[in-house]
């Protein structure tokens, strides 16, 4: 019975973890009463197991009415989070499991005159007939029914809305494929092969869990973090810290990146500092500044990283970049020329006439 209860915590605690920041957990009071139920019930637990003989009956009951109302309650907040559901009034209804439990103590302590199924919970129920036996069989089918349903209802919960979702990801070849069409590339693959492990690694786990939806929701407050803040000008800038700035939980941050923009986090941060970098190259601070001193003000530690990263993402090394520019300008400045400059010389004519 044990085994099936402690399944069931296993899932839902690696479903806790995998979606929700501390923030989020102690900002949701629902998921606190959850998690202090939790707590409980297995201190009591541990307390029993260790000595029952000398733990009062009134706690050993409290214990499993925590159980019974821990449950349901890690459920509805799971039903909650993912379907963006509150709760209802028909939601009354997972109150049954631990009203029918006091009921069920109630009728077997009139019958027996104590409650004593729930300190021998682990005793063989067919050594004999007693009431006291037919109460601890009852208890179990109360305790199996209850976590199985709940069970049942959180594994189709997730298959319903995540598993047909992911169902390309089965090989690492499909998520591949995958990210290249999704990120319309070229289809050289270059950038889904080069992160196939650490896709296949976060597509099995936490990617499980990034519906489209969920993953536009962390991209508008990724952006607007980045440019607003613009913390990527900070050398050493990692993925921990944009995790925690943005109270989002660092493997689920991890997975978005790899899925969404199909790169890894220094690639994607890189492309910030390339950003910011070309416009102070367009504002002409290069004529003042050396490419160097650019790079080091937009967030790039050394020059081999500047080079590199600005080559991935422009198909231009920086010098290169310069000099195209300055080409670019300079045939902008001859065509205005071609354009205005004779209107101009006749205006200047004119002026001088005068």
């Amino acid at each position: 019975m044990q085994i099936l209860e402690q399944f069931y915590t296993i899932v839902v605690v690696t479903c806790l973890l995998l979606v929700m920041s501390m923030k989020d957990i102690l900002s949701n009071r629902l998921l606190k009463w959850v998690l202090v139920l939790l707590l409980y019930s297995e201190s009591i637990r541990i307390i029993v197991e260790t000595g029952a003989g000398t733990t009062p009956m009134y706690v050993i009951m409290s214990g499993y009415i925590a159980r019974s109302l821990f449950i349901p309650g890690a459920y509805l907040y799971l039903r909650n989070y993912f379907n963006k559901r509150n709760i209802e009034r028909t939601d009354v209804v997972n109150l049954v499991p631990c009203a029918l439990f006091c009921i069920g103590c109630a009728i077997a302590f009139l019958v027996n005159g104590n409650l004593d199924f729930l300190q021998n919970n682990g005793r063989n129920i067919f050594s004999s007939f007693s009431a006291e036996q037919i109460s601890l069989l009852a208890f179990r089918l109360y305790v199996y029914c209850m976590t199985g349903v709940y069970l049942w209802l959180v594994l189709v919960m997730l298959r319903k809305n995540y598993l047909g979702i992911e169902k390309e990801k089965v090989t690492i070849n499909g998520a591949v494929n995958g990210m290249v069409n999704g990120n319309g590339m070229n289809g050289n693959g270059m950038n889904g092969n080069g992160h196939a492990h650490e896709v296949k690694k976060h597509g099995e786990v936490s990617s499980f869990f990034l519906t489209e939806e969920k993953m536009k929701h962390i991209d508008s407050i990724v952006t607007a973090f980045l440019t607003e803040k613009k913390p990527f000008l900070q050398h050493g800038y990692s993925l921990k810290h944009l995790a925690e700035e943005t109270n989002v939980p660092l493997h689920i941050l991890s997975a978005f990146i790899n899925r969404y923009h199909k790169m890894n986090f220094n690639d994607f941060i890189n492309e910030y500092r390339v950003s910011h970098c070309k416009v102070k190259i367009i504002a002409m601070e290069w004529k003042y500044k050396k490419l160097e001193a650019i790079a080091d003000e937009s967030g790039f530690s050394n020059r081999n990283t500047f080079t590199s990263a600005f080559k991935k993402a422009t198909g231009l090394n920086p010098s290169a970049y310069l000099k195209q520019l300055k080409v670019d300008q300079e045939q902008e400045e001859l065509l205005l020329d071609l354009t205005e400059g004779p209107g101009i010389h006749l205006k200047k004519v004119r002026d001088e006439d005068v």
